[in-house]
């Protein structure tokens, strides 16, 4: 068996190196190995490796380099693509391919497009390949490689943009990342518990308030900010699960129960959620204990040293107890009532203890009625 396994593997690694190279050779010749053709371009019919240029989707490509050029943000641009209702590359594709349109697939531009062709060489008429590559043979996952592994490939297919349009965006895009990367990092107390209200996305923080994220995204096109403070929201939080510490001394098992009755409901809802989790975590179980015997066996027989087993075994054993650790979680039940019971004498705002108190916030957008202004705010308690 150790040795069936053995030739096995030696297969596998053989075969492996071979695909590599086949790939590596193609990519040289600056055929498109893989994916979509990137917004602006096609594949060639002729040739399904080769792109040629998409004029409608080549145009709005030029027109997003020429608006970065006089100095508009990525937000921004999406916000114009958006007034003109121009569609976005995704739902482009899926439309002028006749291709079932998924309800999740994006009907808007949002900033992180912009970004992604702004920094895509490909528009260059250039092709860059293997920016990732998988872990091992035997691991089909793909991590980021180091930019000194690309392979860079010059003038393999028509360039949309000119190389001075190219390098006058580059040089924007650099002073601005420079510029944001000098900030420090803001701290949010409600990030990935805080939605907004009419869109259901996660808002995002900035300058010590929460704004919706679509309307952040799209450059004010779509939806609304929904702003709301984190001093204001902090103060209007403690107030709330105060008032729920002073109910809890009252009827302690009153709370109790309702609490109990809540999780139960919501329990309902990501039954199938956290079943889907237990089975990947037990799926991923299954294969490190497979590996530990393929490990042990290729000890036996000398293929590995017994201080490398003895590194890749601590490496196993380590991952192993942290899935067993993921799996307790997802059996536990918190009990919220210590944490309600304490809020009366917590002077500071806890990221650790909201977030185990607060399932979720939504945030309304802020109207006047009968001349003062008023913002629905929706607290889900756990």
């Amino acid at each position: 068996m150790p040795f069936l396994n053995a030739m096995n593997d030696y297969f596998l690694k053989n075969l492996s190196d071979k695909i590599k190279a086949v790939l590596t050779a193609k990519a040289k010749d600056g055929q498109k190995l893989s994916g979509v053709a990137p917004f602006g371009y096609e594949r060639d019919p002729q040739a399904h490796t080769r792109l040629i240029v998409d004029e409608h989707a080549a145009k709005i490509v030029q027109r997003i380099f020429a608006l970065r050029t006089e100095g508009l943000g990525y937000a921004a641009i999406a916000a114009v693509l958006n007034d003109e209702k121009i569609m976005p590359p995704r739902l482009y594709y899926l439309t002028r391919n006749k291709k079932h349109i998924h309800s999740q697939t994006s009907r808007i531009w949002l900033g992180v497009m912009i970004k992604h062709i702004l920094h895509n060489e490909i528009y260059c008429g250039h092709t860059v390949a293997f920016k990732r590559k998988t872990i091992s043979h035997r691991d089909g996952r793909t991590v980021p490689r180091d930019k000194s592994e690309w392979l860079r490939t010059e003038n393999t297919h028509p360039a949309i943009i000119s190389g001075d349009v190219w390098d006058a965006v580059q040089r924007r895009n650099t002073k601005v990342k420079a510029h944001y990367s000098s900030r420090k990092p803001q701290p949010a107390l409600f990030s990935k518990i805080i939605f907004c209200a009419d869109c259901k996305k996660t808002m995002t923080f900035c300058n010590k308030n929460y704004i919706c994220r679509t309307h952040a995204d799209s450059g004010g096109s779509i939806c609304t900010r929904h702003s709301i403070s984190e001093t204001v929201l902090t103060e209007l939080i403690f107030s709330l699960i105060k008032k729920a510490a002073e109910k809890t001394v009252i009827d302690e098992e009153s709370i109790r129960h309702e609490l109990q009755k809540n999780r139960a409901e919501r329990r309902k809802k990501s039954k199938a959620k956290a079943a889907r989790q237990r089975g990947e975590l037990q799926r991923r179980l299954h294969a490190l204990d497979a590996h530990a015997e393929q490990l042990y066996e290729k000890k036996l027989c000398g293929a590995i040293s017994a201080e490398t087993f003895t590194a890749l075994a601590i490496q196993t054993e380590e991952e192993r107890l942290a899935i067993l650790d993921k799996l307790a979680q997802l059996k536990q039940a918190p009990q919220n009532i210590p944490y309600i019971k304490k809020m009366p004498v917590i002077e500071t705002a806890d990221k650790d203890v909201i977030a185990t108190l607060i399932e979720k916030i939504e945030i309304g957008e802020k109207q006047t009625v009968d001349g003062v202004k008023a913002q629905d705010v929706l607290v889900l308690l756990r």
